[in-house]
């Protein structure tokens, strides 16, 4: 059952990290030519994501105690999934300061306290290792992502991209946190 857990806390940093940090970069430059959005303008979403993940934190150290685990996870697994699909129809920066927030406050609580428990509770022996493991995820799944959203956009445009993004969220994270007992 470690081993589960280990998957299933793979599974969260790839979609988490893998996709929504590591692939966004690819949509800056169609995004800022269709809307005439200036990249600084943009990008500036990266600093509400952050704010937000900081935010959250005592929040989430405090709801891992007292909110069922595999309710909650599934529950901001499918939000982050929703924001990607919806970042498709946006128009205007602020929009994309509203989502940054949203998938900050649900990386709070879907890695930043629960995977770093979930592994020390399960693996009391190396558990810096298999933390490690899991995390790799990001770089692996982001190796993998990066190039098909950029071809995939290169076919069917960016608004496109974020839905296929934000299905392939849905199909990593929902049932991945849905498992957890």
């Amino acid at each position: 059952y470690p081993f589960c857990i280990l998957a299933l806390c793979f599974l969260i940093q790839g979609g988490l990290l893998g996709i929504i940090s590591n692939c966004r970069g690819v949509f800056y430059d169609p995004i800022c030519a269709e809307l005439n959005i200036e990249l600084g303008k943009l990008t500036t979403y990266s600093v509400f994501y952050g704010f937000a993940v900081c935010l959250a934190i005592p929040l989430a150290s405090r709801a891992i105690k007292k909110w069922n685990l595999r309710c909650m996870l599934t529950g901001f697994a499918v939000l982050t999934a929703a924001v990607q699909y919806a970042m498709s129809y946006f128009q205007s920066a602020y929009q994309w300061y509203i989502a940054a927030a949203i998938e900050g406050v649900c990386y709070a609580f879907l890695f930043v306290q629960t995977v770093p428990m979930l592994i020390n509770n399960w693996f009391s022996e190396r558990s810096g290792f298999f933390l490690g493991i899991a995390c790799s995820a990001s770089g692996i799944v982001g190796a993998v992502m990066n190039p098909l959203a950029q071809q995939f956009m290169a076919a069917f445009g960016w608004r496109a991209t974020y839905k296929m993004l934000g299905v392939v969220l849905f199909v990593l994270l929902v049932p991945a946190c849905a498992l957890f007992s």
